[in-house]
C-alpha cells in the first residue's frame, strides 16, 4: 500500500513517522514544495518551539469537535516517545527542554530516516485525481491513500485549498489569524510601549501583554483578539485590572494628592506617553478613571497573511469524519491548518497539527492491518 502525504509540516511529518513505525511495509512519501520540511515549526515560539499545551479546552478553539472526539490521544506522550524531552512553563505551555525548535526538528528528521520515510522536497503537487479507488498525483504517480497536510497561507504559499475544492470540498472564507490589529485611532506616538491589560470579548475575559505599534496593536493579547473580533468592533482594555473604579478614584482623588497633580501621580503608574494619551482622551477625573478601565480602540482591519501565524477558515469540520477522513472521497484525509480549526496562541495550533497527524496515521494503519 502506498500513502502520499502532501506537505512536510508538523501534521504530515508526525503522520509519516507513525505510519512507518507501526506498519513498516507501507510505502510512505512526503511531498514538500519547499527545499526543506518543517519550516514553520522552526519559527514557532520565536525559535523556542511552543510545541503544545497542557490546558486544552473548547474555549481556546473556534471548533472543538475533532479534538473532543479524539481526547484519548496523548499528544505529549507521543512526542516524548519520539525522543523529544519536554518541559511545561506558565499557562500550560510546553516546550522542548532545550527551548530550541532545532532540537525538535533534529529528532523528527532522525525518526523519518530511522523508519524509512521517503521525503521529496522541491516537489509541487499541482493536481490530484481520484480514479478507480486510486489517487493519481500530477498525472503520473499512483497512491492508495492521500493525506492533505499542506498547511495554510499564513507566512507560506499553498495550493491545498484549490486542490480540496477540485476534490469536491468547500473552503470557507480565509482571513489572517493571530495577527496584529490595525486601529482607527492613531498609535504611532505610542509605538513600542508594552503594558499588561485585561479585556472582555464575547463573554470571555482575556489578559496579557499589549504592544502598541505605529498603526495599531500587537503583543500576545492582540494576536489572540484577532481571532475573536471583526472590523468596527470596539475593544476596551483595563489598564489597571487589579484595581476597582472606586480604588482608582481614591488613589487619584485631588484631596488626597497633597502636592501632586493627577497627571504627576499617573506618571508614577504609566509611561509619560501613555499618560498624555489618557489625559488627551479625558475631560475630568471620572473620565480619566473611565479611560483607565476602558481604554478604547476600534478595529479598522488586520495585518495580512504575511504577518499572520495562522489562518482562520478552511475546509469545514463537518466535511470530515472523526478520524479526519474525507466524507467526500474514500481514503482521502485532511489535517492541520487546512481545516477550519484555529486556536489561541500558546501551542494550541501545533497541538492540533500533531493530533490530526497521529489520528490519521492510526486510522490508515488500522485499515491496512489486514493486507499490508
Amino acid at each position: 500500500m502506498k500513502v502520499a502525504i502532501i506537505g512536510g509540516g508538523a501534521c504530515g511529518v508526525i503522520c509519516a513517522i507513525k505510519l512507518k513505525k507501526n506498519n513498516p511495509n507501507l510505502n510512505v512519501v512526503i511531498f514538500e514544495q519547499n527545499d526543506r520540511i518543517l519550516k514553520k515549526v522552526l519559527k514557532t515560539g520565536n525559535g523556542k518551539c511552543n510545541i503544545t499545551n497542557h490546558l486544552i479546552s473548547d474555549d481556546m478553539y473556534n471548533d472543538f469537535l475533532l479534538i473532543k472526539n479524539n481526547e484519548e490521544i496523548n499528544v505529549t506522550k507521543e512526542l516524548s516517545d519520539l525522543g523529544i524531552v519536554l518541559k511545561e512553563t506558565t499557562l500550560g505551555r510546553v516546550y522542548p527542554y532545550s527551548e530550541s525548535s532545532k532540537t525538535v526538528i533534529n529528532v523528527l528528521l532522525r525518526n523519518l530516516d530511522r523508519y524509512g520515510v521517503n521525503v521529496e522536497t522541491n516537489y509541487l503537487v499541482n493536481d490530484i485525481n481520484y480514479q478507480n479507488d486510486k489517487f493519481i498525483i500530477n498525472n503520473s504517480l499512483k497512491f492508495d491513500y492521500v493525506v492533505m497536510a499542506t498547511g495554510s497561507i499564513a507566512q507560506e504559499k499553498t495550493n491545498g485549498y484549490s486542490i480540496m475544492q477540485t476534490l469536491g470540498h468547500k473552503v470557507s472564507t480565509l482571513r489572517p489569524g493571530l495577527v496584529p490589529i490595525i486601529t482607527y485611532e492613531k498609535t504611532d506616538h505610542l509605538q513600542g510601549i508594552r503594558c499588561k491589560v485585561e479585556t472582555k470579548v464575547n463573554g470571555r475575559t482575556l489578559s496579557g501583554e499589549l504592544l502598541y505599534k505605529n498603526d495599531g496593536l500587537s503583543g500576545i493579547l492582540s494576536l489572540d483578539l484577532s481571532r475573536l473580533v471583526k472590523v468596527d468592533d470596539i475593544i476596551c482594555f483595563d489598564l489597571m485590572p487589579e484595581f476597582s473604579y472606586q480604588e482608582i478614584k481614591n488613589l487619584l482623588n485631588k484631596q488626597a494628592l497633597d502636592n501632586y497633580s493627577v497627571k504627576e501621580l499617573l506618571e508614577g503608574i504609566f509611561s509619560k506617553v501613555l499618560v498624555n494619551e489618557i489625559m488627551k482622551r479625558s475631560k475630568d477625573l471620572d473620565s480619566i478613571i473611565d479611560n483607565i478601565k476602558n481604554f478604547r480602540f476600534t478595529v479598522k482591519g488586520f495585518k495580512d497573511f504575511k504577518e499572520a501565524q495562522i489562518v482562520c477558515g478552511g475546509v469545514k469540520v463537518s466535511e470530515v469524519n472523526n478520524d479526519f477522513s474525507s466524507r467526500k472521497i474514500k481514503n482521502l484525509y485532511l489535517g492541520g491548518e487546512l481545516l477550519d480549526v484555529d486556536g489561541a496562541s500558546g501551542g494550541y495550533n501545533l497541538f492540533f497539527a500533531w493530533l490530526s497527524g497521529i489520528v490519521i496515521a492510526n486510522s490508515i494503519n488500522k485499515k491496512c492491518s489486514n493486507y499490508c
